[in-house]
This record gives C-alpha cells, sequence and structure tokens, in this order.
C-alpha cells in the first residue's frame, strides 16, 4: 500500500509515525522530515537511499520518502553539478520565482488576487524556510543567500543561481560547463540542459516532471549563472513523489509522468 502526503508543516511530526505502521511506503511533499531521513526524494542527486528504500519495500519493510521542497529542487538540481566539480568558491546567490500554487491552498492577503494580480514581489528575505535545506543538499553552509519572489502566474518556477567560480575554474568556456552537465545528468530522464544561448521557460514543463536548465559565464566577474525551470506541482512535488515511488516500488522512473508540457 502507498500513501502520498502533502499536509500542512508541522502535523507531519505527528501523524506520519502512525501511517509507517499501516502503510508499505509514504512519500511525503513537505518540510517536516525534509532534512531528517537518509531516504531523500531527490533522485537525480540521491540515488543511493532510494535504491536502499526499494530492497527495503522487497524485503516488506515499511518505506518513508521526504521529497525535496520546489525550490530546493531547482535550485540544487541547477547547481549541483558544479558544486559537486569543486569549481564554486565563495557565496551562492539564488533568485527563485515562483507561481502562486507554490504558496499553498490556503487563502492569505498575499495570495488573494487582488493582491496577487499584476503584481512581483520577494518574501522570506534572508530567513525562507527553504534555505537550510539547500544549504544542505549542496554542502554550502552558511554560503547561500536565497530570496524567493511571488509572481502573477498559476505554476511554474524559475531559479537563477549565481556561483563565483574558484581560481581553478576560472578558465572554463561554456561549451565545457554544458558538457559537463550534460555528462551530470546523461542518466536523468526528467533533466534537460539546453544547449549554449537558450534558456529555459517555465511554460515549456508546464504540467510535466521535467527540468529545463541553462548555463551562461560572465567571464569578468568569474560567474557561473544556472537557471532552472520546473513546474512546482509536479517535478517540485507531487510529480517528484510519484517518481521516488516508482523507484521504490521497481516501476519504470517516467511511470505515470507527462514528458509533455501542458501549459494552461
Amino acid at each position: 500500500t502507498y500513501l502520498l502526503s502533502n499536509v500542512l508543516r508541522g502535523t507531519g511530526r505527528v501523524n506520519l509515525p502512525l501511517y509507517v505502521s499501516i502503510f508499505t511506503t509514504i512519500a511525503n511533499a513537505f518540510a517536516d522530515y525534509g532534512l531528517i531521513f537518509g531516504a531523500f526524494g531527490l533522485p537525480e542527486l540521491f540515488p543511493e537511499g532510494l535504491e536502499r528504500l526499494a530492497a527495503d519495500h522487497a524485503a516488506g519493510k515499511p518505506a518513508l520518502v521526504a521529497c525535496a521542497g520546489c525550490y530546493p529542487t531547482a535550485t540544487s538540481l541547477g547547481a549541483a553539478p558544479a558544486v559537486r566539480a569543486g569549481w564554486v568558491d565563495g557565496t551562492v546567490i539564488v533568485d527563485a520565482i515562483s507561481g502562486v500554487t507554490g504558496a499553498g491552498k490556503r487563502a492569505t492577503q498575499r495570495t488573494h488576487f487582488c493582491s496577487a494580480s499584476d503584481n512581483f514581489e520577494a518574501y522570506g528575505v534572508g530567513k525562507h524556510r527553504h534555505t537550510p535545506e539547500i544549504e544542505q543538499i549542496l554542502g554550502l553552509k552558511d554560503r547561500l543567500v536565497f530570496t524567493p519572489h511571488l509572481a502573477p502566474i498559476n505554476r511554474g518556477l524559475l531559479s537563477t543561481v549565481s556561483m563565483p567560480l574558484a581560481e581553478s575554474a576560472r578558465g572554463l568556456k561554456i561549451e565545457d560547463v554544458i558538457a559537463h552537465y550534460q555528462e551530470f545528468y546523461a542518466e536523468s530522464q526528467f533533466v534537460h540542459v539546453l544547449p549554449a544561448g537558450s534558456l529555459p521557460r517555465t511554460a515549456s514543463v508546464e504540467g510535466t516532471n521535467a527540468c529545463h536548465i541553462g548555463l551562461a559565464l560572465h567571464e569578468a566577474s568569474g560567474t557561473l549563472i544556472a537557471i532552472s525551470a520546473i513546474d512546482n506541482l509536479c517535478k517540485g512535488a507531487a510529480g517528484q513523489a510519484v517518481q521516488c515511488a516508482n523507484i521504490v516500488y521497481g516501476f519504470p522512473e517516467a511511470c505515470g509522468l507527462p514528458t509533455v508540457a501542458l501549459p494552461v
């Protein structure tokens, strides 16, 4: 039996221990367990934990997957290949933009139509709850400045990650960077690294579990810029949970997940 849970932050710690005793597998798409459990639901960057849970499931043991949040997913997929290659040195700056559905279903003054329509604003500046999760994923403790923004669109998320290059990486050309990213994600069917000069659009991933990544170099300052686009409701939430469940259950990873954008 499989349970996909996406409940208000804070309630998962109360309910999930009971659920684990009832259901075979749980994928939760919220923050309560995101920084605790070893089986972290971001398959492209942490496949080992899900493979371990797949073995546990095959042995009849319960499994709990803590899926990455929408901002951590887009930001980490854009930055991880460069960070893990040792190219990044210094403070990483992230400016990310989400559609109104990223704020959840609860009605607030910020998400009210009269406030959100024809308006663009930053929020949670310097204190957003996803900052520690991104820092942990990328190993950038106290080296990340994350500023989220709310855009007047229904769904979609665009994260721009500016990474200062280490001295040893200053000679990189954009062709080298793209080739490295393409190799890094060669086995990841949902991540698409765009060619030089192409940048991602939220409309291109809407309704899919895909992540599109565009790359650019600002040579004068020695900065690598990675821009990632996802659908915050799919790759940033339910779609990623289904992807993780497919892995744990031994199904094809893309089973039940659309690959063609359906902007509405």
